[in-house]
């Protein structure tokens, strides 16, 4: 029969506790931020990162269960061996050999007489959950046993949320987000510093989603605001795991319909706000996106693509206030609406971007824009902004002033690079020069701008034929 440690005696001996802090001789309210400060950063040893493998630490376990050797154990190490054995990389606590390991940290959490135990604990518990286990199981059980008390870490979450009741805790929780002005701050309010985290969090945000997705189908945008207020909360890092399926449950409704101009509006400028310009920024959330539901972030990347080519001549059209480069405009546009044009960019120059960063400001958060600068050093170059685009799988440069249209064939040997943060214009200007699969096409011949729509000039007839023949 296996012998009962009662590790809370052995530890009990005050030689084996952890060595008392001195006394802070400081001004208290100075003290009191400064604390404050650390619990922020470093919120308590029952929630500290383990910065050894998962695997020694519960090993050096067994190796002093074993041995019955507890000479310089101290309640740190038990707290490292409970998140250890818990951790869902590795899941030790499936393995027989860690058996006792196991049924040891079982037994203290039982009982409950080390307050800093129990809350790592109660950690292990958080961050592994997952209803299906025995260990989530046993774990609630073990824990809730315990009567919870106001210093605790988890007091209100056991209180309020019915924390360690599994049927239970994950509706609780997805109830306080759906309540809260400010989801994330009310979960951390709770006790949870990291309502981001794995386990049971990840079990809470995917309820969410399914409670929320018929408001999103429907195109409530109280309910956008919502699920987007809790994944990129307001002066927090974004969500990272679970973002990616929360953006594919918010594009998934406008595959085959579109949302309103405000709605739309709204998810530009927070998706790329929170989650950077999917067509830069393309793993972490997008790359999940993508992942999940590719035609989802399909919808997203058109929208991009519109709006970039509505914004750049809404900025040179501010540049010069002149009329003469509307029919690029109207003609570019018209190709994306008929589905030739799958990606756009756009390099500014200094004036140019001066102008973006107005209309920036004037948005009120709506107008997110992400550009690249035209840092060409020659006199005739540098005033020029450039469109970068891709028209039936090959990439077309539009320019301002005197610029010709360059069309570059798949085998040019120029290639275009998308979404650089800069671009020079000469040298783009010049690589026709020595190469005859690229192609310059001038501005000759203003078709009429209101029938058919500045579409059907002299230039565009040439663009048109030349991207037919090219993307054969």
């Amino acid at each position: 029969m296996t012998e009962i440690i009662d590790l809370s005696a052995i530890l009990r001996d005050p030689l084996r506790r952890t060595v008392t802090l001195p006394r802070i001789a400081a001004e208290p309210v100075a003290t009191n931020r400064a604390a404050k400060a650390i619990h922020d950063r470093w919120p308590d040893v029952a929630g500290r990162e383990l910065v050894t493998n998962p695997e020694i630490i519960v090993r050096k376990l067994l190796m002093r269960i074993r041995g019955n050797d507890w000479t310089d154990c101290y309640w740190s190490e038990l707290c490292d061996a409970v998140r250890a054995i818990c951790d869902t990389r590795k899941s030790l606590w499936r393995e027989p050999e860690f058996a006792p390991v196991l049924d040891l940290l079982y037994q203290e959490i039982r009982r409950g007489e080390q307050p800093v135990f129990v809350a790592a604990a109660a950690r292990a518990y958080v961050d592994s959950w997952d209803r299906k286990t025995a260990l989530t199981v046993e774990l609630a059980h073990r824990l809730l046993q315990r009567d919870t008390v106001q210093t605790d870490w988890f007091h209100h979450l056991a209180t309020v949320c019915d924390l360690f009741n599994p049927d239970e805790v994950v509706g609780r929780l997805r109830a306080v987000l759906i309540g809260a002005d400010n989801p994330y701050e009310a979960i951390r309010t709770l006790g949870l510093l990291a309502p981001h985290g794995p386990g049971l969090m990840q079990a809470v945000h995917a309820d969410l989603l399914r409670h929320l997705d018929r408001r999103l189908q429907q195109g409530d945008i109280a309910a956008y605001r919502q699920l987007l207020d809790w994944i990129a909360p307001d002066g927090r890092d974004p969500m990272v795991a679970g973002a990616g399926e929360a953006i594919a449950a918010m594009l998934q409704p406008w595959v085959k319909r579109d949302p309103s101009d405000e709605l739309r509006r709204f998810l530009e400028a927070k998706l790329v706000n929170g989650f950077g310009d999917p067509r830069i920024s393309k793993s972490g959330a997008w790359g999940r996106c993508r992942q999940v539901a590719p035609e989802a972030l399909d919808v997203f990347l058109r929208w991009l693509t519109e709006v970039t080519i509505r914004t750049f001549f809404d900025i040179i059209d501010r540049v010069t206030g002149s009329e003469m480069w509307k029919d690029r405009g109207v003609f570019w546009l018209d190709r994306y609406e008929k589905q030739n044009i799958s990606e756009a960019w756009f390099a500014l120059s200094d004036e140019g971007a001066k102008v973006a960063r107005e209309m920036i400001n004037e948005s009120n958060g709506l107008l997110t824009l992400k550009f690249a600068r035209n840092t060409s050093g020659a006199a005739q170059d540098r005033e020029k902004s450039l469109l970068i685009f891709k028209d039936n799988g090959l990439w077309v440069v539009e320019g301002t002033h005197n610029f010709s249209v360059r069309i570059f064939s798949k085998e040019s040997s120029g290639k275009i690079t998308p979404y650089l943060s800069q671009y020079d214009c000469e040298s783009i200007r010049y690589s026709e020069r020595t190469d005859p699969r690229i192609i310059a096409i001038p501005h000759l011949g203003k078709a009429y701008l209101t029938q058919p729509k500045g579409v059907d000039g002299p230039w565009q007839r040439k663009v048109t034929k030349k991207i037919a023949e090219w993307s054969r």
